[in-house]
């Protein structure tokens, strides 16, 4: 079923940086195989050919400093250059950084008897939700590891400093 009642696609070559894993025969870490992807992709673009470039969780096998300067401008010079670009990240910080480059959208979840469900409705805007430590309660982590995950997560949001784990 389609919504359209027209629908216009440029041409262009697909790429996508997803899925992306390490090769121990290679020599590759998983961050030298991400990288590798992003660097194809990006040479791609820098030709000139129009691209239509995925990404998904951009850099996360780095520390989370470098991945946040790295992906920021990453994804500002794609957008800046001939391609449509999505990219999917949990990364608080980045829609943020980049807001004046990208659109942001994203689709939100509810939580009932213990079940996640999404509702796949395209909003604007930046998803302020958080799942994860839900999640692992979900799955049965010690009650100890989501407490002090939550009371140390409000700390940081306080100071934007983590403090050392006692």
């Amino acid at each position: 079923m389609a919504l359209a009642d027209e629908f216009k696609l440029r041409p262009g070559l697909v790429m996508s940086s997803m899925g992306v894993s390490d090769s121990i025969s290679e020599g590759d870490s998983y961050f030298m195989s991400e990288i590798k992807s992003l660097k194809e992709m990006i040479d791609s673009v820098a030709t000139g050919c129009f691209s239509y470039c995925f990404i998904d969780e951009i850099l996360r096998g780095t520390n989370t400093i470098e991945r946040i300067g790295a992906s920021a401008n990453t994804i500002k010079w794609l957008s800046q250059n001939d391609c449509l670009l999505f990219v999917a990240t949990h990364d608080v910080e980045l829609p943020h950084i980049l807001s004046k480059h990208c659109e942001m959208i994203y689709f939100s979840e509810t939580v009932r008897d213990d079940q996640f469900s999404f509702d796949y409705k395209l909003k604007r805007g930046i998803n302020t939700q958080r799942n994860a430590i839900k999640l692992l309660d979900i799955v049965g982590f010690p009650k100890e590891i989501t407490q002090n995950a939550t009371h140390d997560i409000k700390q940081f949001e306080e100071t934007h400093h983590w403090q050392e784990v006692d």
